[in-house]
């Protein structure tokens, strides 16, 4: 008798306070625990709805996609133009491309790292090389001019400006909206 109370309560407590949308939406929480298996396993084997993932892709305070890559065919931003992704790229391809984003970065998408003679550090995507300097965007979005004369060094990275662990901070369903809207 105690057990069946006692999985009542655990049941019904989330329940009375919540109701059974929290509930639901509880269950399509975002779990660190999942492994990157997990949201390609899943992406790959689940429809998402192209609305919902507009919305997590366009959302700054969730996952910021749209301050560093257009979808206007432009380019014009510090990743790559996701204008027809869909048309060049797999599902799979797509779906590595947010998990692992450093193992395939696009041609000229790569981050360059900048040391000034003063000390300062800039990461970015070179966007211009002149004899008088040159232009790297951040992450951020911001352009930076450095002239050629301030630079001590200059080197690219192997590492993809796009942070890893992104889909950490959605659900598997998300995660598959989100890859739903990128092959549309």
């Amino acid at each position: 008798m105690k057990t069946s109370i006692r999985r009542y309560c655990i049941f019904a407590l989330p329940l009375a306070i919540f109701g059974s949308a929290e509930i639901s939406n509880f269950a399509q929480a975002p779990a660190q625990s999942r492994s990157l298996d997990d949201y390609r396993k899943y992406a790959l084997t689940h429809e998402g709805n192209v609305a919902r993932g507009a919305k997590l892709f366009a959302k700054e305070q969730r996952l910021a996609c749209s301050k560093c890559h257009s979808l206007d065919g432009h380019a014009s931003k510090a990743g790559p133009d996701l204008f027809a992704a869909g048309d060049k790229f797999g599902r799979r391809d797509l779906v590595d491309a947010i998990l692992i984003p450093s193992a395939t970065i696009s041609p000229g998408y790569g981050a360059a790292i900048v040391e000034t003679k003063a000390g300062e550090e800039y990461l970015g995507v070179l966007k211009q090389a002149t004899d008088a300097g040159v232009q790297l965007m951040g992450a951020d979005g911001k352009l930076v001019s450095i002239a050629t004369a301030d630079i001590k060094e200059r080197r690219g990275s192997f590492v993809s400006l796009m942070p890893e662990g992104l889909q950490a901070a959605l659900s598997l369903q998300e995660f598959t909206d989100l890859t739903e809207y990128l092959t549309t």
